[in-house]
């Protein structure tokens, strides 16, 4: 009897034109099952903080800010960290811009900085109020006016 084995490949596969620059930041790579990894072709890039399981990094020089993905459970369903040991939190860029609504250094993956996917989805038993869509700057001057606008409903 022959028995089949798959790999699973789980990761970041980016190719873009030669003349490109693409920025990959903050992402979060976890795949028990098998394989991890940033794999990085043709184009330019500005390639920090990414977190991968296995820590497998290609097509790109690692500056030291992208590492391996330790301590960490990630919530299947949501998407969300669920170990507060986990070197993600407080260890995406470092960059003001994208700094945590608490203006703390954001967490890496999809629940870290002022975008953070709580503000827009809060799934949680709380009755909070739900935003669709802001349009704001991401850097004001001291004492500049700051328009922001934001779509959503109160529950």
């Amino acid at each position: 009897m022959l028995k089949q084995t798959y790999s699973i490949f789980y990761g970041i596969n980016v190719n873009t034109p030669a003349a490109a620059t693409t920025e990959v930041l903050n992402n979060i790579v976890h795949a028990p099952i098998y394989w991890a990894g940033l794999a990085l072709g043709a184009g330019n890039y500005s390639v920090h903080y990414n977190y991968i399981t296995g820590g497998s990094f290609s097509g790109f020089t690692n500056d030291g800010t992208n590492l391996a993905l330790l301590n960490t459970t990630i919530n299947a369903a949501t998407g969300a960290i669920t170990t507060p040991l986990s070197n993600c939190i407080n260890g995406g860029t470092v960059d003001s811009a994208y700094a945590d609504i608490d203006l703390t250094r954001n967490d890496a993956g999809c629940y870290g900085g002022s975008y953070t996917l709580d503000n827009f989805f809060p799934i949680t038993a709380n009755d909070w109020a739900r935003v669709i869509l802001v349009t704001a700057p991401r850097r004001v001057l001291v004492n500049g006016t700051i328009n922001v606008k934001a779509i959503g409903f109160d529950k």
